[in-house]
């Protein structure tokens, strides 16, 4: 399975690379959205395996480098706090999120936010 390239704006105005895994959905659609975010010193290729393997089950797996990361822009205004990173993923609104490190750490105090997500384009 290949992953289809996909450039998102972070809260910022900051482009974030990702890839995308998309699987069939149980009406034939797009299957519903899994965000996989990298911990530090990493990129979005950290998830590409169980990426695959989400879309090969029927979801579409979105792995992204988060800002400063891998592909994705530098901030402009340098701004690297745990909070900033959580709203680049806000402008994505995953249904389901998971992350390791970093990734992890900056959505840890997001409580329920989650709850009022949707689809990726």
């Amino acid at each position: 399975m290949t992953a289809r390239l996909h450039a998102y704006r972070g809260a910022d105005g900051n482009r974030l690379a990702a890839s995308v895994f998309e699987g069939a959905g149980h009406a034939g659609g797009p299957g519903r959205a899994v965000l996989l975010l990298h911990g530090g010193g990493q990129t979005r290729h950290a998830f590409d395996g169980p990426a695959r393997r989400l879309a090969q089950a029927g979801f579409t797996g979105i792995t992204v480098d988060q800002r400063g990361h891998g592909d994705s822009e530098w901030s402009a205004q340098g701004d690297y706090a745990f909070s900033d990173y959580g709203r680049d993923r806000d402008v994505r609104r995953p249904r389901v999120l998971t992350a390791s490190g970093q990734g992890g750490a900056d959505h840890a105090d997001d409580g329920n936010r989650c709850n009022r997500c949707g689809d990726p384009d």
